[in-house]
């Protein structure tokens, strides 16, 4: 059976083959604490402990995954996204730092004390919203109520549930696969979200949902061009869904203009829509945003300077 020292060693040899130096290590130790409860102070100060006999084994298995270059974290079958624990398999993608900041600006825009949330005249947001689908006139403000389309594991969502406490939160997506874990997440970080299986492509919206009935719609939709496939990881190419990364290379706005489109429904005037988007369409994103009908659209940079994430308002 292996050390502590050979069990670190022989997982990090394995993941330098897939991930640069500090993402190797980083995948080292979450790899040796979520599967072998091995930290690596461990590792310094109980080099020649003994490992358990099962280890070698699954340290086994753990290599042969990572030579196939499945992601770190569907071999775990977790990850972390802004804070909390995520179950994710290979029917969602991984979560990305770059979402973390859509999530971020969407919390700073609609909590505080002077939330910049746009309402249309007459409406006082200290006051319930006085329209046919809200039932909370005598419980205070009404929620804000938000729309996360295209869910996949739900870390939006959830997200946003579990930060904005005075919400709503539905979130939909095509997979029948991503919703079970979608709800799972939910579960788990112990938020109320309503989950709907639903083609935003679609000409139709879900019955349930009446005009005006959302504050906010963010989506984080397919938005990698099929041109741009020999530029991805073999990691990320192989084993996550082309259902929610890819888009034609003579169509790539082709998901934000439904939404888009399905937005002027959904939102109530005022409302605001919020995209993660390819940094190469910040221009055209604007362009179509204007088109269908928004206003005050901005463009934000993301931790990596890309121009990442918009937003703009109904009227």
């Amino acid at each position: 059976m292996p050390t502590r020292r050979e069990l670190w060693d022989t997982l990090h040899a394995a993941a330098a083959s897939l991930y640069d130096g500090h993402e190797a290590r980083a995948a080292t130790a979450l790899l040796c604490d979520e599967l072998f409860k091995m930290r690596f102070t461990d590792v310094v100060v109980e080099p020649d402990a003994a490992c358990p006999e099962s280890t070698e084994i699954r340290m086994r298995e753990i290599i042969r995954d990572i030579e196939e270059g499945r992601p770190i974290q569907y071999i775990i079958g977790r990850t972390e996204f802004y804070g909390r624990p995520f179950t994710v398999r290979e029917g969602v993608l991984i979560p990305r730092p770059e979402t973390e900041e859509l999530v971020a600006w969407i919390i700073a825009e609609h909590t505080g004390p002077n939330p910049t949330k746009r309402y249309p005249a007459g409406r006082n947001p200290t006051q319930p919203h006085r329209t046919a689908h809200v039932l909370h006139e005598s419980s205070g403000p009404a929620p804000l109520r938000l729309l996360d389309i295209g869910t996949g594991s739900g870390c939006i969502a959830v997200s946003l549930a579990a930060e904005l406490r005075h919400s709503e939160v539905t979130a939909l997506d095509v997979s029948a696969e991503a919703l079970a874990i979608a709800a799972e997440n939910a579960t788990f970080n112990h938020t109320a979200v309503a989950f709907l299986l639903h083609d935003i492509l679609g000409p139709n919206l879900p019955p349930e949902f009446a005009p005006g009935t959302f504050d906010v719609v963010v989506s984080n939709p397919p938005y990698v061009t099929d041109g741009e496939r020999n530029l991805m990881r073999p990691n990320v190419l192989n084993h996550e869904p082309a259902l929610a990364l890819f888009v034609p290379d003579n169509d790539p706005l082709k998901f934000y203009r439904a939404i888009a489109k399905h937005g002027q429904t959904l939102l109530r005037p005022g409302g605001a829509l919020y995209f993660e988007i390819n940094e190469q369409f910040g221009s055209e994103m604007l362009q179509m945003l204007h088109t269908e009908g928004y206003t005050g659209a901005e463009l934000r940079r993301d931790i990596f300077d890309k121009e990442r994430m918009v937003r703009a308002w109904r009227n």
